[in-house]
């Protein structure tokens, strides 16, 4: 009972800390206390909620009037899919809902997710604002978005497997699964495993292995095979546990 009491106080401590930043609008700050909260305590809904308006109000502008759309709602450059642009969409303002959280700052993070949502939802003027997106990337707008690619992550929770921007490595996200929501520390995994992999819980990596693990100098063991022989993914040999 006392640990879940310290570990309390430390999250309200890392929260207060965070918000202090936040209503000074010093982010990178603000997001590296909110960040460890969420790690004290991942149902902590007011650490998910300082992470999101943070990282909404330091969205960088792509002209005098547009911001980047796609990274407020975390999604990828000219994403197609209504489908996920409403899902980010709901999951961001399920967090800044601001009836729950009458913040003015939370209220502007709202208010730009709700921007964004009302341009990328538009076919027309999302078409528009691709358009002036691709002229601002021509410009060499936008490089520490495009330039560094994807990665896989898995929620720890559901196995659920999602590729991000590599902009999203090591950032707190929402996990998409409705069944779950749970927010989730996004470690980069080596490559995707197959869903029948994951439905058998057969995946084996060194953030999700159970006990002890150590490498095999030989007669390694595959987990599964991709299409290509070079695409073979060879796991750790996990050490038999005698009860």
């Amino acid at each position: 009972m006392d640990t879940e009491a310290g570990h309390t106080a430390e999250t309200r401590r890392l929260l207060t800390a965070a918000d202090y930043f936040l209503q000074h609008r010093i982010f990178d700050d603000c997001c590296k206390y909110a960040a460890r909260a969420l790690d004290s305590d991942p149902a902590n809904s007011a650490a998910a909620r300082i992470l999101s308006t943070a990282a909404l109000l330091s969205a960088s502008k792509i002209s005098a009037t547009h911001h980047d759309y796609y990274a407020l709602l975390n999604l990828p450059y000219f994403e197609s899919d209504a489908s996920r642009i409403a899902s980010s969409f709901e999951t961001l303002t399920s967090i800044l809902d601001p009836n729950a959280n009458p913040s003015p700052l939370t209220s502007e993070a709202f208010d730009l997710a709700v921007k964004a949502w009302s341009i990328l939802s538009n076919s027309a003027e999302k078409a528009e604002f691709d358009a002036e997106l691709r002229t601002y990337m021509d410009a060499g707008g936008c490089a520490s978005r495009t330039g560094g690619g994807t990665f896989w992550t898995m929620c720890p929770y559901c196995y659920s497997v999602y590729e991000y921007d590599k902009v999203y490595e090591d950032c707190c996200l929402k996990c998409a699964n409705e069944r779950c929501r749970r927010v989730l520390h996004a470690v980069a995994i080596r490559v995707p495993p197959p869903p029948d992999v994951v439905a058998k819980g057969q995946y084996c990596c060194p953030g999700f292995m159970p006990f002890d693990v150590h490498s095999s100098s030989n007669g390694e063991k595959k987990l599964w095979k991709g299409e290509n022989e070079e695409e073979e993914i060879r796991a750790l040999e996990i050490k038999e546990v005698v009860g």
